[in-house]
């Protein structure tokens, strides 16, 4: 069939000329270019936007921002570091400046961590090219490539690894770039420094508390080998710990020492000869690298104790709200480490034998002329506060300087014949009563031999430590002062009355409470120091490190009158009369004046099966001319209400023979003063 002339029009028309192709791939290459322009313009657009929003959105530039926060570090009465607390983020950071960097640790770190530090200008394209390509493959651009300044930036301003990677890389270029042109090289690099960890644990945060845990020496000393090692953790601090990994930490120094040979900063051979050196022979931990807390922890749980105590007093506004666990500080103590050391020797059972390691101890040895507290002990294992929420009475371990326990006899000098020297006249061949007393609630009181009757002389009650003359003398006197002049007396020995229904008992040890060891040795340093009460206190100053400022606690405390200088002296010679040949022996040239103490269980043991009459408490109360301690042993309450314990015979002396070991040790022998008859125109 053949088309018609109008059919084989219509085709001819349909065919485009080629003219009508030619315009048409032209139009479509228009359109293509026009809506790809428009979308490299929205990319570009939108990347700028994208950019300038996270720049918008990213913190002020702050110089202030880079520095470290260092730990609090305490110092004892020599001089000499106790040890350094903080927080995680802390740690026992000491920042260090970047003339004490050794030459051959900044070498190390710059070889290893940014090859081209010294010549870019905080942001290092090729570098960022460089890795952003060896990233591809693993689908993620945003990773590697940073320079030091801008791992100082992530350390300082984006510490949340959850941070969106985009908004905080290009965060880091732009505040590297801010602070390469505020700061010179070698500043930035101290920063830096101090921020990094460099190991496992809060302990090698920063380069000075990395170098003291690992080696045990300032960062000023470190040798190659070392730094080479410190600068291969700063890749994976976890990973790269030598006490953990030691065989990934040796081949991760190896590859340090083959980046500084590359660059130029060691020859082959140095090179070849360090790997050598076993890292496990140049390790060299410090006495505090492995656990928080623990050093000297009797000492400086009581110094961080006082602290708190003082920061809610008022007294000093500079202190209040500041935490040291928090805020950086210097803490000076008046701890005596020889004297410390001693007693926790006697306290680990080291120089003592306690017959069984659930019984408790603690202590408190004190300079009577200052109220410097020069030794503690704060339990027979103490370890410390192992974590900064101190607050958490339930987590923290009892420290048995500051519990407070019955002092049984151990007070009768003070409250009783003391008192009768100060209101009544009483002269120290006093006679006093020894009858028959029965309290007002109906409780009959015995003497520890049931002696009854008749008078009996005052320094012959006070040797055999009988309770009817003191009970007897504290009524008498008072008959001459109230009940509330009386507990105001007993208060002026820095004793807290606030929580006790202080009574005619009292006199004996029978208290709601108690009294800690601190206090006692405050006590009777008052009777050693002419009746002037000094209260007693660990610190001498404190520096605030981020100010300068410092605040003077010892000399902003005041001596008392708690007592006369007469009634002190009658005590002290009433006192020493026994104590020698009681307490220490007859071979000894100082004076010593001293009084034991034991509480018993009462009916109150009888519930958990100890016998009725056993004793519970043993306390030392002792003082020199120089020298107050007061030592307390027991079981701790839990322990005995569970199992009945109860102190034995001869552990009611351990607290006598403990008090005097500490003074030997320390008085050595040796007396500085002596005590002087004070004439009556003192008054």
């Amino acid at each position: 069939m053949t088309n018609t002339p109008n059919e084989n029009n219509r085709r001819r028309r349909s065919q485009p000329k080629k003219a009508d192709k030619a315009a048409n791939k032209k139009r479509n290459k228009r359109i293509i270019f026009s809506v790809l322009s428009v979308l490299v313009v929205a990319v570009i657009g939108y990347g700028i936007y994208f950019v300038y929003g996270i720049i918008k959105s990213t913190d002020t530039f702050s110089i202030e921002k880079l520095v470290s926060q260092e730990a609090t570090e305490m110092y004892d009465a020599q001089g000499g570091s106790m040890g350094m607390w903080g927080n995680d983020e802390a740690g026992t950071r000491e920042n260090i400046t970047y003339e004490q960097l050794p030459q051959v640790l900044v070498d190390a770190v710059v070889a290893t961590e940014d090859s081209r530090y010294f010549d870019h200008n905080g942001f290092d394209l090729p570098r960022i090219i460089k890795a952003a390509f060896g990233n591809l493959l693993a689908g993620d651009i945003t990773s590697g490539g940073s320079t030091i300044t801008q791992q100082l930036i992530k350390k300082s301003y984006y510490p949340d690894e959850h941070t969106n990677r985009w908004q905080r890389k290009i965060g880091e270029i732009y505040l590297a770039i801010q602070a390469d042109s505020q700061l010179d090289k070698e500043k930035i690099l101290e920063l830096y420094l101090n921020k990094i960890a460099f190991g496992r644990g809060n302990k090698t945060i920063g380069i000075q508390a990395a170098s003291k845990y690992y080696f045990d020496k300032d960062v000023s000393e470190l040798t190659l080998p070392e730094a080479a090692l410190l600068a291969g953790t700063l890749n994976a601090p976890d990973a790269f710990d030598p006490y953990y990994h030691l065989e990934a930490a040796t081949q991760r120094r190896d590859t340090v020492l083959d980046l500084m040979y590359r660059h130029g900063y060691i020859s082959e051979d140095e090179m070849n000869a360090t790997k050598q050196i076993k890292i496990e022979n140049t390790l060299k931990k410090s006495a505090n690298a492995d656990n928080d807390y623990t050093n000297y922890a009797s000492y400086t749980d009581t110094v961080l104790s006082e602290y708190y105590e003082l920061a809610k007093s008022g007294k000093y506004p500079e202190l209040a709200g500041l935490d040291p666990l928090e805020t950086p500080m210097e803490i000076h103590t008046f701890m005596d480490p020889d004297a410390q050391s001693y007693a926790d020797s006697i306290a680990s059972g080291e120089l003592f034998n306690f017959y069984d390691d659930n019984l408790e101890l603690g202590a408190s040895v004190q300079d009577t002329h200052t109220g410097k507290i020069i030794a503690v002990i704060g339990g027979r294992h103490y370890t410390g506060v192992t974590t900064p929420e101190r607050e958490a009475v339930e987590t923290a371990p009892i420290n048995y300087a500051l519990e407070k326990h019955q002092p049984g006899s151990s007070l009768k000098p003070i409250i009783s014949y003391c008192a009768a020297f100060e209101f009544l006249d009483w002269s120290t061949g006093q006679s006093v009563s020894n009858e028959a007393y029965t309290t007002p609630e109906g409780h009959k009181v015995n003497n520890w031999d049931f002696s009854v009757g008749g008078d009996v002389q005052l320094q012959e009650a006070l040797r055999n430590s009988l309770n009817l003359p003191a009970i007897h003398t504290f009524n008498q006197v008072l008959e001459k002062i109230t009940l509330s002049d009386y507990q105001k007396y007993v208060e002026g020995f820095g004793f807290d009355l606030s929580d006790e229904s202080f009574n005619t008992t009292y006199s004996i040890g029978s208290w709601d409470h108690g009294i800690t060891p601190i206090q006692g040795a405050g006590a009777y340093a008052t009777l050693s120091n002419n009746g002037n009460y000094i209260q007693p206190h660990t610190i001498d100053y404190i520096i605030l490190k981020d100010t300068g400022t410092k605040i003077d606690i010892h000399n902003s405390i005041t001596p008392t009158q708690a007592l006369s200088a007469e009634s002190s002296f009658m005590i002290q010679q009433v006192l020493k009369t026994f104590a020698k040949t009681q307490y220490i022996g007859t071979n000894i040239n100082y004076n010593l004046a001293a009084k034991s103490g034991t509480s018993d269980w009462g009916d109150e043991g009888v519930r958990f099966g100890i016998p009725q009459g056993a004793n519970k408490d043993s306390w030392f109360q002792g003082y020199t001319e120089d020298l107050a301690v007061s030592v307390w042993v027991g079981y701790p309450g839990s322990i005995a209400s569970a199992y009945g314990y109860y102190l034995s015979y001869d552990q009611t002396n351990f607290g006598s023979k403990i008090g005097a070991m500490l003074i030997d040790h320390i008085q050595n022998g040796t007396t500085v003063n002596s005590y002087t008859q004070p004439s009556r125109s003192e008054e």
